[in-house]
């Protein structure tokens, strides 16, 4: 050891020793300087009182050359040291309370590094190598690395936690498969930050301007960032490591996680994560996400997603696509887009949340593989409502899809609703605004109420509720259809409007089916239609393509024409309500129990007519007034009756005996009239 009271500065171009033990001490009281030596060897400890130290390349080492230890301390001055050797050695840099800057600026290589609680800084500036555990103890601030070149390796692990002043980083910093805690950390340059298969555990990320990357390909260790974050890039890899982000921030570039494990996007609700040029999670196991997470106008690609909070995505005029969403806790919300927002939404697979809130922004929303919701939902975006799709999402064929809105459905507000698959909720009102189906659909609202602008589906099949319902439906304007059904519940079913059905119209509800409610309709039900479980109220214009009409009972809301062009038209009582009923059967027949109540009948096929008297009965009923008019022959088989009581028998001529009318029944008949029976 030695001791010098004043400033020493070593001019001689070799090596400078000092002390060749563990328990050796050299003081220079008035400062050291041997940067204009060839290097500097030490042992024990090298210190100063106060005054700086400056030393060049640096090795421990004994007297034989074997790794020791060594301390240098000057308590309250700088150390600068250009570079320390000392494999297998350790190195301890100041004492408890010591307030001296110490700077590392080129290669350390040492077994164990010893920090102590002053509030002093150190910086390790040139890449290196320390093998046991390294906790900071020092409360300055911590810098390694000041290059992105640079390259750190604390192969027993890193914990810089007690450093309150914040961590500067640049280069690659890195562990052995051993935990790396970091308190506040702010990027000098583009910083890697690699713990292998151990956790990766960051207090905050500030780095406006600097690239972050964390982990390898080869890295299944847990990366956290507790709070802010801030970087012009998040890097990842495509290793089996789970990255959570708790603390909101902001990402300039493009982001696409690779890692294959858990992402984690938010931990509170007042989080708010930026990827201002994209977000992509689609290699994650899984994506959770807790509060806001934005884009600014730039694609968001969400793989299978579970909120562990209540969410809101954002995407201004980017698009977001889900490639499934749950709820990880029941009665959670996720919120899609904003006012302002013009990005369309898609989810390709299920969606099962508390709550969905849009906004009235002209975006289009689309759920394509099925779900719940549980609360009432409408859809305030104003382009499009898409649910269920016509084929090719993750469950397979779309019309297995069942979407199930649990408090209600409304999209009213978006200028097309396209349906697909089975659109349902709970006994809650389902209000659609104009409606296109792309695959086969069923709409069940149950006891609640379904009502539909429009219906557009040439060549699609609909169903109307289910046997257990009882809510009305109703479509207020037109519809083209490819089948309609109507399922065997208690409910009524109004079509309010012209529409066209190409195939089969089987209404099989208990209730009542109006049909019509203007003079002007004209409905084609061209493979027919079949209302035998409920009444029907008829007002308009009726065809079919040499189809039936058959009707359980019906009443005329006004002039009706039926016009078949072959088929029969089948009905037990009709009420006529005063209204005309003009029939155009082409070869069909017209089989009628009854008509009560009704105007004049006119049979305008200019061939012959045929009326089976009796829709389960022996007899055809006319209420007093009846006036037929009948463009060609007409034949009536069966009994004709005056209030179902006086039956009349004609056997060639007619006359007053056999023939029983009520008063002011005629027959304008332009062809032969032929009545047996």
């Amino acid at each position: 050891g030695a001791s010098v009271t004043t400033d020493t500065t070593f001019t001689n171009t070799g090596a400078v020793r000092f002390g060749d033990d563990v328990g050796d001490r050299s003081t220079f009281a008035g400062g050291l300087d041997t940067t204009a030596t060839a290097g500097t060897f030490a042992a024990g400890t090298l210190a100063t009182t106060g005054a700086a130290m400056d030393l060049n390349a640096l090795t421990i080492a004994d007297g034989n050359g074997a790794p020791t230890a060594l301390t240098l301390l000057t308590d309250t001055a700088p150390i600068n040291v250009a570079s320390v050797v000392g494999a297998g050695s350790s190195l301890n840099l100041q004492q408890a309370g010591s307030t001296g800057a110490v700077t590392v600026a080129g290669d350390l290589t040492v077994d164990t590094l010893g920090t102590f609680g002053g509030n002093y800084a150190l910086s390790l500036l040139g890449g290196g190598t320390v093998t046991t555990a390294t906790s900071f103890a020092n409360a300055g601030v911590l810098t390694l690395g000041d290059d992105a070149g640079d390259a750190l390796r604390f192969v027993g692990g890193l914990d810089a936690t007690a450093v309150t002043a914040g961590t500067n980083t640049a280069g690659e910093i890195a562990t052995t498969d051993t935990a790396m805690t970091l308190g506040a950390v702010t990027l000098t340059a583009d910083t890697d930050l690699d713990s292998g298969s151990a956790t990766l555990d960051v207090a905050s990320v500030a780095g406006a301007a600097q690239r972050l990357a964390i982990q390898s390909s080869t890295s299944t260790g847990t990366v956290t960032l507790a709070g802010d974050l801030s970087v012009l890039a998040l890097d990842t890899f495509s290793g089996a490591y789970n990255v959570t982000l708790n603390g909101g921030g902001t990402v300039t570039n493009d982001t696409t996680f690779l890692n294959s494990g858990v992402i984690t996007l938010g931990n509170d609700a007042g989080d708010l994560t930026t990827f201002v040029g994209g977000l992509d999670t689609l290699s994650a196991s899984t994506t959770n996400l807790f509060g806001t997470i934005r884009t600014s106008g730039t694609a968001m690609n969400l793989g299978t997603t579970v909120l562990t909070g209540s969410a809101a995505t954002i995407a201004g005029a980017g698009t977001i696509d889900f490639a499934s969403v749950t709820d990880a806790d029941a009665g959670l919300t996720l919120s899609i887009q904003d006012a302002a927002s013009t990005g369309a939404v898609t989810f390709g697979g299920n969606v099962n949340l508390g709550t969905l809130e849009t906004f009235g922004g002209a975006y289009s929303v689309a759920l394509l593989g099925g779900g719940t919701v549980d609360t009432d939902t409408t859809f305030l975006n104003t382009t499009r409502v898409t649910i269920g799709d016509a084929g090719g999402d993750a469950g397979g064929d779309a019309p297995a899809d069942v979407t199930t809105f649990l408090g209600g459905l409304d999209t009213t507000a978006a200028t097309t609703t396209s349906l697909a698959g089975t659109v349902a909720t709970t006994d809650m009102a389902i209000d659609l605004g104009a409606t296109t189906l792309t695959d086969t659909t069923t709409v069940i609202g149950g006891a609640g109420t379904v009502n539909v602008l429009s219906l557009a589906g040439a060549g699609q099949a609909l169903t109307f509720q289910d046997s257990a319902a009882s809510g009305a439906v109703t479509v207020t304007g037109g519809f083209a259809l490819g089948r309609l059904d109507a399922a065997a519940g208690t409910f009524d079913l109004s079509l309010l409007s012209s529409g066209t059905v190409t195939g089969a119209t089987t209404l099989a509800n208990s209730g009542t089916n109006t049909i019509g409610d203007a003079a002007g309709d004209v409905f084609s039900f061209n493979d027919g239609l079949m209302a035998t479980a409920g009444s029907s109220v008829l007002f308009g214009n009726f065809g079919t393509a040499a189809k039936p009409i058959t009707l359980l009972s019906a009443s005329l809301a006004g002039t009706t024409n039926i016009m078949t062009s072959g088929g029969n038209v089948t009905a037990t009582d009709v009420d006529g309500g005063a209204a005309a009923l003009t029939l155009d059967l082409g070869e069909g027949e017209l089989a009628l129990a009854s008509f009560a109540n009704g105007g004049d009948i006119v049979l305008a096929e200019a061939g012959a007519t045929t009326i089976t008297a009796g829709f389960g009965a022996a007899s055809l009923a006319l209420n007093a007034g009846t006036r037929f008019t009948v463009g060609g022959d007409l034949a009536i088989t069966g009994d004709l009756v005056n209030n179902g009581v006086d039956a009349f028998a004609v056997d060639g001529a007619m006359s007053a005996a056999n023939l029983d009318l009520n008063a002011g029944t005629s027959f304008l008949v332009g062809g032969d009239l032929a009545i047996t029976g």
